[in-house]
């Protein structure tokens, strides 16, 4: 009787955790991942009231110096940031070659004067003689040929002797005006080929904003145009007339080449190279809407190669969205296309933004 009660209790304990098991493992989860407060805008639509462009400050004149004869660099002269002066020795090449060249032709100027000196004699006096009759015509023009073959000799030898001269000044680099040492290609004891820049040499503080616009924009510009000039780096920000602009972007892929005369109170602050932000603004008369949308630079995402922004979703979730991109600069963006006017674009903030995590879109 007492084993039976036994294995009644021991199956009543067992029923009960299995019931109970199951009913936990059926009870579904009403746990949900809160949603995250975030910023967000709605792009702006561009009305064609500017240009924006990028830039670069750099020099208005640069001279980029190299030779036409290859060599082995015997001294450099002049240090990167250096200011230089016109005529001033840079850099200098060997030059045994054309040293012996140098002293051939000047052997071969020596004999040829020579002979031409004696040629002219002899044509002095055949001339005499040719007037007195006592020497034939034929005589007379035989000489005289000579006279002529030993002159143009000479002059050959003193040509050599300039083509010489004009390669010993690709041996030793020198200023082709007075400026900065901006970059040096080359070191001590290397060799030099021909056609690359081994000195590189600036006119200080003279400095412009190196600009390109696309074919929609060019027609739009004309020199004498104010621009607005922002340069990060250096904390400035000044207007700048449009001085030139280019009539050709054959080589320059698609882009037509403006300068910007930066003003002169402006220039110790800047060094060569400083990106530029540049927008000029435009006639009512010219404006033309693109039909593209402006949003933050700072909104803008870049994986795998790729350029996207996060939207709020109709789920009310973040969405990577993949976008094309025109225009950039440091605050805006220009979209072309993957964006609506009404899409809500969500700012950067300090929580990681994942595609499908839930928001709170916040303006």
């Amino acid at each position: 009787m007492k084993k039976s009660t036994v294995y009644l209790l021991a199956l009543i304990v067992a029923t009960g955790a299995t019931v109970s098991a199951c009913s936990n493992t059926g009870t579904p989860s009403t746990t949900q991942t809160p949603a995250t407060p975030v910023q967000v805008i709605t792009p702006l639509s561009d009305n064609g009231n500017r240009i924006i462009a990028n830039g670069q400050v750099q020099s208005k004149e640069i001279a980029r110096l190299g030779t036409r004869l290859m060599g082995s660099v015997t001294s450099i002269r002049v240090k990167k940031g250096e200011a230089v002066q016109q005529g001033q020795l840079l850099l200098t090449i060997s030059d045994e070659e054309l040293q012996a060249k140098k002293a051939q032709v000047d052997a071969m100027i020596a004999e040829a004067e020579a002979a031409y000196q004696l040629a002219q004699k002899d044509e002095t006096r055949f001339a005499a003689m040719l007037s007195r009759q006592t020497v034939s015509t034929k005589e007379y023009e035989n000489v005289h040929l000579h006279y002529l073959s030993m002159k143009a000799k000479v002059e050959a030898a003193r040509q050599m002797k300039r083509e010489v001269a004009a390669n010993r000044a690709y041996t030793q680099l020198t200023a082709p005006f007075s400026g900065v040492v901006s970059q040096i290609n080359i070191d001590l004891g290397a060799l030099a080929n021909p056609g690359i820049p081994l000195i590189v040499i600036e006119k200080g503080n003279d400095w412009v904003v190196e600009s390109s616009v696309t074919e929609s924009d060019i027609n739009r510009l004309k020199t004498g145009m104010k621009a607005v000039v922002t340069i990060k780096s250096a904390h400035l920000a000044f207007e700048a007339p449009l001085t030139e602009k280019s009539r050709s972007s054959v080589e320059t892929g698609g882009q037509y080449k403006i300068t910007l005369a930066v003003p002169a109170e402006q220039r110790e602050k800047l060094y060569s190279g400083m990106y530029a932000q540049v927008v000029i603004p435009v006639a009512e008369s010219q404006q033309t809407s693109t039909g593209n949308l402006l949003i933050p630079t700072k909104a803008v995402v870049h994986k795998d190669g790729l350029t996207g922004v996060f939207v709020v979703s109709a789920t009310q979730t973040a969405s990577l969205r993949w976008i094309r991109t025109g225009k950039v600069t440091p605050e805006q963006t220009e979209v072309t296309t993957g964006l609506k006017p009404t899409d809500q674009v969500i700012l950067p903030q300090n929580t990681p933004l994942e595609n499908g995590m839930n928001v709170k879109p916040q303006k």
